[in-house]
């Protein structure tokens, strides 16, 4: 395990960021486009580790082969979202005033946390750190005693608004690409 933090987080990381350095001496908003079009790699990698999801995988070989496979694309998805904390961080940093950014994160993490809390509570399985319920028990429990997957339904409600930062920004695709339109004749005239 401690080899495969070393090549995600020393390795790959500086080769992510030699590649970031550059790119970004011809297109300067490279890594905070980059972060933006990443989705939500924390709320998947949370998903990857705490939904009983990973635990074993047929597909990879055997167990051993199984849990390399599991824990390598958890440290993957941890890699995303350190990229993309860079990039968030960058927007803030160049787009934003000092009480605008406090603002943004201090409202981020009231809304993040409010919605956690609401997971948590109408979670089926709240006990412990796991907000997300196991999806092992979801299809029997909701098979055999439906009345039992309201909570189920409460708390997968809850978890689906955690990527809607993500989904907000491609709401009305006709929107940006008109918006994209109207942008590259006056850059190409210049």
């Amino acid at each position: 395990m401690l080899l495969l933090v070393l090549l995600f987080f020393v390795v790959l990381w500086v080769a992510i960021l030699y590649v970031f350095v550059r790119l970004s001496k011809s297109h300067s908003w490279i890594l905070p486009i980059f972060a933006i079009g990443l989705g939500a790699p924390r709320w998947c990698q949370i998903f990857w580790s705490t939904s009983s999801i990973g635990l074993y995988l047929p597909w990879a070989g055997g167990p051993i082969a199984s849990a390399l496979v599991s824990r390598s694309l958890w440290l993957w998805l941890g890699l995303l979202d350190t990229i993309q904390g860079v990039g968030f961080g960058m927007i803030f940093l160049h787009t934003l005033t000092r009480i605008h950014v406090a603002f943004t994160l201090i409202a981020a993490q009231v809304f993040g946390s409010v919605t956690t809390i609401v997971a948590r509570a109408t979670a089926p399985d709240a006990i412990g750190m796991i907000t997300f319920p196991a999806l092992s028990n979801s299809a029997n429990t909701c098979l055999y005693r439906p009345w039992k997957c309201v909570p189920r339904l409460i708390c997968w409600c809850f978890q689906c608004r955690q990527p809607r930062v993500v989904l907000g920004g491609i709401s009305c695709p006709a929107r940006g690409l008109y918006r994209l339109l109207q942008v590259l004749p006056t850059r190409a005239a210049e």
